[in-house]
Parts: structure tokens; sequence; C-alpha cells
């Protein structure tokens, strides 16, 4: 006999109770959100708004509008992905990326399929770096072939440059 089984994921939600939804209307009139609450109560954000929704006629109007959903505009998307471009972190994962393939590369008997394969990892990794520094792609495919260029020579003489002087 071939017994079935339901592969559904069920939750069993946890009755709300009045003690709850009286601290989430106190937390809403203090200004926080309802992923801020939800965090604090142990609850999921969609039940602190179902809580507002009942409890609407306690809230404040400045509260109602906050929780409306926000239309967001394409220039809004724009800014958002602008602030991003420019952000520190995208140089520092761009950094982080070219010293592993750096120690990939300064690894013993390394096939010459890999040694490939890292070196143009390292070179797009060199080009988004130059451009996000501001440079034109001649610039960046210049650099990129003079780092090559020291690769090689590096790759013969046996010697070669520490980390960060790469990209410096």
């Amino acid at each position: 006999m071939v017994e079935e089984y339901q592969m559904v994921k069920t939750r069993v939600r946890r009755p709300v109770t009045e003690d709850e939804e009286r601290r989430v209307v106190n937390y809403l009139l203090e200004g926080r959100n309802p992923y801020q609450i939800g965090k604090i109560m142990g609850r999921d954000r969609g039940s602190i708004i179902r809580i507002a929704q009942r409890r609407e006629v306690e809230l404040s109007q400045e509260v109602l509008e906050r929780l409306k959903p926000r239309d967001t505009s394409f220039a809004d998307g724009i800014t958002a992905y602008t602030r991003f471009l420019k952000s520190q972190t995208r140089q520092e994962t761009l950094s982080f990326a070219m010293s592993k393939v750096e120690l990939m590369l300064r690894r013993d008997n390394i096939p010459a399929k890999d040694v490939r394969d890292l070196t143009v990892s390292l070179g797009i990794i060199v080009d988004k770096f130059a451009v996000e520094n501001g440079k034109t792609s001649d610039t960046a495919k210049a650099e990129l072939i003079a780092l090559f260029q020291q690769i090689e020579v590096n790759a013969t003489t046996g010697t070669s440059r520490e980390a960060g002087e790469i990209h410096s």
C-alpha cells in the first residue's frame, strides 16, 4: 500500500492576545514601523498590519498614512540604484575579489587552464575597478594590458607584487 504524504508547509499561528494588540497600538503611536514592532514582539510584519487594521479607530491619521502601501516611482528606483553605485561597499568588494584572485595565482603548480581562468577573472575585476573609478574604457584597457605584461614578467622572474599594489 502506498501512502501519500503532503509536503505542504503549514504554520500554526498563535492567537494574538488583547495585551499584544494594545502593545502594537502603543508602538505604532510611538512612531515605530510594523517591521520593528514584529521584531520586538516575535510576530511577522503582516500580523502587525492586521492588528493595526482591526484597531484603526485607536490610531491617528498620521499612523494610518504611514501604514498605507506607498507607490514608488521609477525615479525613486533610479535614485536608490545611483546611491548603490556610489557606495564604498562596491569598491571594497572589488578589492576583496582582486586579493582572492591574487592569492589563487600565487599557488604552486597551477594548471594552465586555471591560470587562464584566473587571469581572465582578474582582467574583468581590474576593468570593473577602473570603470568604478571613472576611467574610460581605453584607459582601463591600457592598464589591463600593462597588468598582464607585469604578470608575465613576474611569472618568468619569480617575483610578485604585494597585495594591494596590483590595483593602486
